[in-house]
This record gives C-alpha cells, sequence and structure tokens, in this order.
C-alpha cells in the first residue's frame, strides 16, 4: 500500500475518495462501512460505479468528488492529509 499512495495526487485523487467514503460512512448510505485503502486501488471507473454511480445519492456525491462549491453541507469536516494518512495505514 504504501508505494501505491506515494504516486498518487493528494488534490485529484486521496482527497475527493477521502470525502466520498466519509460521506458514505457517515449518511449511512453503505450496508457495511467503506475502506478507504480499498478506495484507493480501484480505477477511476471502478471507483464512480461502486462508491458513486451505485447510490440514489449520486449527484451529492460527485458533487462531494469533484470538490463543487454548494455541496459543504454535504461535506465530510476534517478532511486533512494527516485523517488520510491514518485511513490509509488502516
Amino acid at each position: 500500500m504504501c508505494p501505491l499512495i506515494l504516486s498518487c495526487s493528494l488534490e485529484t485523487r486521496l482527497v475527493p475518495r477521502y470525502r466520498v467514503i466519509e460521506a458514505l460512512n457517515s449518511m449511512g448510505l453503505s450496508k457495511k462501512p467503506r475502506s478507504f485503502p480499498f478506495s484507493i486501488r480501484s480505477t477511476e471507473e471502478n471507483f464512480l460505479k461502486k462508491y458513486i454511480d451505485s447510490y440514489g445519492e449520486s449527484l451529492v456525491l460527485h458533487n462531494i468528488y469533484r470538490g463543487v462549491q454548494g455541496s459543504e453541507q454535504h461535506m465530510v469536516s476534517g478532511c486533512t492529509q494527516d485523517n488520510i494518512c491514518k485511513a490509509a495505514q488502516a
């Protein structure tokens, strides 16, 4: 996992995926808690299918993933580099 996470962009891959996973978990949309480390390994297409498109809240999750202004009320606070590193190590 470590070499993979080091090769990922914090701004374009890690933070957006972390926000989506945290939103899914906090909104109770998934039957079981989603794993952040597994989401890092997913291709863009697979991540979108599994973590965003398969939920009825797709527009909200797309906005969170893309960082669209106005979706802040749905975003999970506390998404920092330290939180992402801790989640990736889990």
